[in-house]
């Protein structure tokens, strides 16, 4: 899982600990990556139960969709939407991933 956040997110991670920390940090936001304890399982649940969305805005949707796909990642359908184009694929684990591409510059301002 690692790796695909890697590619997707275009930076290695820092500090990185091989199968058990992995950490991402983007202007205004940080991502970590690490298996839940065998205690905090139940806590954790299943990814395909998780009522969580990783909602990116990138700036070429086309772009990251055919990068999504030489990465065999599952993806549904681009979706118009007033606020622009989005796309929802899935992660190795079965998080969704919303990647979005706003209509103009001035992006997320115009969504509510």
């Amino acid at each position: 899982m690692v790796q695909f956040y890697r590619q997707l997110l275009q930076q290695d991670p820092e500090p990185y600990q091989v199968d058990r920390y992995a950490e991402f940090q983007l202007p205004g936001l940080w991502i970590a990556l690490f298996p839940p304890k065998p205690s905090q399982q139940l806590e954790f649940g299943q990814a395909s139960n998780s009522p969580i969305s990783l909602c990116l805005k990138i700036t070429d949707l086309a772009e990251a969709i055919a990068q999504l796909k030489t990465w065999d990642c599952p993806m549904g359908e681009v979706a118009i939407a007033s606020h622009g184009q989005e796309v929802y694929a899935y992660d190795p684990q079965g998080n969704r991933i919303i990647l979005y591409q706003p209509n103009s510059s001035r992006g997320m301002a115009n969504h509510r």
